[in-house]
């Protein structure tokens, strides 16, 4: 066998090319944490858009009232920025699962998601009609990562009923 004419990488060689790549790999890692928390809050934003809008079809489907809230250990809704969001037919109208009252969904949210509720009076509750509408007014949840990206997402319930996503490249405005 003639070693003259064989061709391979020196040990030096491949040294410098794995430190290469290590520091390109260094140099990546903040971006990719970054760009996982976007799609932890873009994924947990649709999630909870799909679960406001399969509340207001079966509302309108069923031509019964639908209440979206989180609710306490008696079945209470209580505010909607921690916990278990819960959609439920309120048959009375109480913004209470009462016995006899279907559960339909839940969504948990998450310890890296802050959420914010604002409008739709009461503050604890989203509630539908069964023509679908919100009561009294438009409402929006505000979702920011916990982590404080300059990103944070919104939905919008207009009166309608009707949900709107948003998301915005600056800093969360719920602090």
């Amino acid at each position: 066998m003639d070693y003259e004419w064989q061709r391979a990488f020196t040990l030096v060689e491949l040294m410098i090319a794995l430190a290469i790549l290590v520091i390109a790999v260094s140099l990546a890692a903040p971006s990719m944490t970054q760009l996982y928390r976007k799609h932890q809050l873009d994924a947990y934003q649709a999630e909870l858009m799909r679960l406001i809008v399969q509340a207001r079809q079966h509302a309108l489907i069923n031509q019964r009232r639908v209440t979206l809230c989180a609710l306490d250990s008696q079945g209470r809704c209580v505010s909607m920025k921690a916990g278990v969001l819960t959609s439920f037919v309120d048959g009375n109208g109480n913004r209470e699962l009462d016995a006899g009252e279907t559960l339909l969904q839940t969504l948990a949210i998450p310890s890296h998601v802050q959420a914010d509720w604002v409008g739709a009076k009461p503050m604890h509750s989203l509630h539908f009609s069964g023509q679908g509408t919100t009561y009294l007014s438009n409402g929006t949840f505000t979702l920011c990562h916990q982590a404080g990206l300059s990103r944070y997402g919104r939905l919008v319930i207009s009166r309608q009923g009707r949900v709107r996503a948003e998301r915005h490249e600056q800093s969360c405005p719920l602090g």
